[in-house]
């Protein structure tokens, strides 16, 4: 099948990410667990995906009924404020790790 020039060019900025990114994420998930372990590592990291995409979806369905007009800046100020804890919890995991 011919592939078109698009296709090629959103692959190759798609894939390094996939290759760099959860390597990096969850090599700590996957590293330290033995062979038949890492099986359910990987279900656990990918049911905590689905259900964090499952759960923003729901709040930004969420944030478009309390209004028309401010929905967006609802949805956005709603991940802002997750953002932000998340960026909290990580510092101080790292901070406990000392």
């Amino acid at each position: 099948a011919r592939v078109g020039l698009r296709h090629r060019l959103a692959d190759g900025l798609v894939r390094p990410g996939f290759r760099l990114l959860p390597g990096a994420e969850h090599e700590g998930h996957h590293g330290q667990r033995a062979g038949a372990r890492a099986g359910s590592a990987s279900g656990i990291v990918a049911t905590a995906r689905l259900s964090g995409q499952a759960t923003g979806a729901a709040l930004v369905a969420f944030c478009f009924t309390l209004s028309d007009t401010q929905g967006p800046a609802y949805a956005l100020a709603t991940a802002a404020g997750f953002a932000a804890v998340g960026a909290v919890v990580s510092f101080s995991r790292q901070l406990l790790r000392v």
